[in-house]
């Protein structure tokens, strides 16, 4: 799985990314974001292995991460994306996830979370909806992390997410 275009783009690159104050800089940040892509595009040649096969996801910035390397710009969207408690807008652009159409998508959300509110997630999970994605919404009291009820919710959908062989027809 090749690529020529870079993964993350100019919007990545040439913004602001709030998060990036966890690194500092955008420019400490945008290293770490290419190298998680060339560290799954190594394990994937190394084992042969389809993205579009695999979930990916993550939880706070880590899933604004994982966003981005799922659908920003990448010739092949993997079958499924979780997140908790994210942002994957940067310095204002959207992510475009227009590839996410016939992908599963889950969004876990805390509902009192002061550093990504509920309706920022429930706008997200909108966009993924209108893009086609087969997304569900799971909500939790709480704030910023990932609690035990959010830990079931997302085994019961990683549990139902459909063989890779059975959805293939869906995503062309």
């Amino acid at each position: 799985m090749k690529r020529d275009a870079p993964l993350f783009g100019s919007p990545w690159t040439k913004s602001t990314f709030t998060a990036a104050l966890v690194f500092g800089s955008v420019e400490r940040m945008v290293p770490v974001a290419a190298s998680v892509n060339s560290f799954v595009e190594t394990m994937c040649a190394r084992y042969d292995i389809d993205i579009s096969d695999r979930v990916v996801g993550g939880f706070s910035q880590g899933a604004g991460i994982a966003a981005w390397l799922a659908f920003g710009g990448r010739s092949t969207a993997p079958s499924g994306f979780w997140c908790c408690d994210t942002v994957v807008d940067v310095d204002g652009e959207s992510l475009d996830v227009t590839d996410a159409r016939g992908r599963d998508v889950l969004i876990l959300a805390g509902r009192d979370d002061p550093n990504v509110p509920l309706e920022r997630n429930r706008a997200q999970a909108r966009r993924f909806c209108e893009a086609g994605a087969h997304t569900t919404v799971s909500e939790h009291e709480g704030d910023h992390g990932l609690s035990p009820a959010m830990l079931n919710d997302m085994n019961q959908w990683l549990a139902a997410i459909p063989r890779p062989d059975s959805v293939r027809a869906d995503r062309r």
